[in-house]
């Protein structure tokens, strides 16, 4: 999205998937979290978005629903993207960071006009 040059950056990580005793182990250690959303977007001004994306049939499991209940506790909101394909995960989720940015950039100016 060229059009929003350098206003929001985007974070994945291996949160995904089952793991055996080891590898939890080593994931724990490593800060990963049971339940964190499967993608972070950072949008200029200090905001944080954030997705969850499941198959048309997957539902949340119990550690996601506990974390994201958390992360609502403290203002996050978590929209959980279901698709039937990546494509339609990628189509999905480039139309909610537009609408943030968008939603964005429109605080933006009303904080300029505010502060004129």
């Amino acid at each position: 999205m060229p059009e929003h040059g350098r206003l929001f950056l985007v974070a994945g990580d291996m949160n995904a998937g089952r793991r055996g005793p080891q590898d939890r182990v080593k994931a724990k250690a490593t800060g990963l979290t049971p339940g964190e959303p499967d993608l972070r977007v950072y949008v200029h001004g200090g905001r944080l978005k954030m997705i969850e994306f499941k198959t048309r049939a997957g539902r949340l499991s119990s550690a996601q629903r506990e974390r994201h209940g958390e992360l609502a506790r403290l203002g996050f909101e978590v929209v959980v993207v279901q698709a039937a394909t990546e494509d339609e995960a990628a189509d999905a989720t480039e139309r909610l960071v537009r609408a943030w940015l968008a939603a964005n950039d429109n605080q933006e100016s009303e904080r300029n006009e505010d502060a004129a």
